[in-house]
């Protein structure tokens, strides 16, 4: 395993830290948009199914 090459001037733990901020960044954003995804499928089908029912019982 190769060791770690920090670039002249760079600082190791300064670039590990703004590596891990854009990871959770990018792990929050891909969370929030499957929330968001879940929320309109199951609203979707509850609407469907609500229009099924009212059809059936007209």
């Amino acid at each position: 395993m190769s060791d770690l090459v920090v670039p002249e001037g760079g600082d190791l733990e300064t670039d590990v830290k703004r590596l891990f901020e854009r990871i959770t960044s990018l792990v929050e954003q891909a969370r929030r948009l499957a929330s968001r995804q879940v929320n309109t499928t199951l609203a979707l089908r509850n609407w469907h199914t609500g229009q099924l029912i009212s059809e059936a019982l007209s």
